[in-house]
């Protein structure tokens, strides 16, 4: 080996030496310590979600459609889902009323529930029900549209439109037919929807009524409205349980038996709305039209006379077309307090009701009104 190997050779030993040496100097030394230190947070804790909450702030579309002389009508309410839970079941007893007019100056017919207030026809529609709620008014909006092609399809792309105002995707046409239920109106059998989404407070064409309390074009100003008129007590019966009380029921009871049930309830209309709302055959052709019975049938004979609070009145029994199910049966009286008129109806099932007609009798005769 030459010298000028020998010293590269020797060079590269020492290096390695020392680094070597100098590995195991900085292993052998003390360990680096780890502090932990505790700060606070800068934002609080993401809270868990309320479904109930979170439920209520979506928007809803409620929308009844009812078909008379090969128009459709549609009765449509968009609201916050708690302002539609609020009004539902005083929005179903206003459908059960929408009857058939009298001409093409009126082809439709309602009698409004105490406090609501009826617009001006406005673009594209043919009324405007404002309906009074603690959290601002909301809108039921009337329209109609000529019933073309089959039902089927023809509810499809109303739905769809729906769903559009929604942010919704559309539904396919079977899930579209289990939302849709059956209502029975004085008109005839009609169909009822809702659909819940998240509308665009700045689509025009959203259909959002109600969230600014706003009145429509044309519609009068309105004035504070302060429930009068009679009061009314009564002695129920034992085993009637509390129901649901909206402005349109002053009073309501249900009834259970097994699988039987019954709902008994008292309302009051304004004699002002006329025949409709005073006139006894009148009232029972609705009624009887809601359990399926045909138009033509012969009220007067079924009529029967009733004193309430002394007060002479009429009553009726109405029993569903034989073969409908479920069966179901209707007591009904009426008695006109000028300026009102009272209804007590109990509806449900038949075998329940005709159980409870002697509880029923008992329950007019406990009925005191006073101003």
């Amino acid at each position: 080996m030459s010298q000028t190997n020998f010293k590269a050779v020797s060079v590269r030993w020492r290096f390695a030496t020392v680094l070597t040496l100098s590995l195991l100097f900085v292993a052998c030394g003390p360990q680096d310590q780890i502090s932990t230190y505790e700060v606070d947070r800068t934002r609080p804790p993401r809270g868990s979600l309320d479904p109930q909450k979170v439920k209520a702030e979506l928007d809803r579309i409620l929308v009844a459609m009812v078909p008379i002389d090969g128009q459709v009508w549609f009765f449509k309410l968009a609201a916050k889902a708690a302002a539609v839970d609020r009004h539902r079941e005083e929005c179903l007893e206003f459908l059960a009323q929408v009857d058939k007019g009298d001409g093409d100056d009126k082809p439709v017919t309602w009698l409004l529930p105490e406090g609501w207030q009826e617009g001006a026809p406005a673009e594209m529609r043919y009324a405007t029900l404002v309906i009074p709620d603690p959290e601002g008014d909301l809108e039921m909006t009337v329209s109609s549209l000529p019933m073309m092609g089959e039902w089927n399809d023809f509810l499809q792309s109303n739905v769809d439109r729906w769903l559009r105002q929604l942010g919704q995707e559309r539904l396919p046409r079977e899930t579209v037919l289990n939302l849709t239920k059956p209502i029975a109106t004085a008109a005839g059998p009609a169909k009822i929807i809702e659909l819940a989404g998240a509308i665009e407070a700045a689509n025009p064409h959203s259909g959002m009524l109600g969230t600014s309390g706003s009145l429509p074009p044309g519609h009068p100003p309105r004035t504070a409205s302060t429930p009068t008129g009679s009061r009314l007590s009564y002695k129920a019966p034992i085993g009637w349980q509390p129901g649901q009380v909206t402005s349109m029921r002053r009073a309501a009871f249900t009834m259970n038996a097994g699988d039987l049930t019954a709902e008994l309830t008292v309302s009051r209309l304004l004699a002002s709305g006329g025949p409709q709302v005073t006139n006894v055959v009148a009232n029972v052709r609705r009624w009887g039209g809601q359990i399926g019975l045909p138009a033509d049938e012969n009220w007067e004979q079924i009529i029967q006379p009733v004193e309430i609070d002394g007060i002479a009145g009429s009553q009726v029994k109405l029993v569903a077309p034989a073969g409908d199910t479920p069966a179901e049966s209707m007591l009904a009286a009426m008695v006109v307090r000028d300026p009102e008129v009272w209804f007590v109806k109990m509806l449900g099932d038949a075998e329940l009701i005709e159980q409870q007609s002697a509880a029923f009798q008992d329950f007019l005769e406990s009925i005191r009104f006073a101003d």
